[in-house]
């Protein structure tokens, strides 16, 4: 699913910005 990819990836922006 697209919406499991976009979770993903903003877990990863807020991880990069921690």
């Amino acid at each position: 699913m697209w919406l499991n990819c976009i979770e993903i990836v903003i877990a990863r922006i807020a991880c990069l910005q921690k």
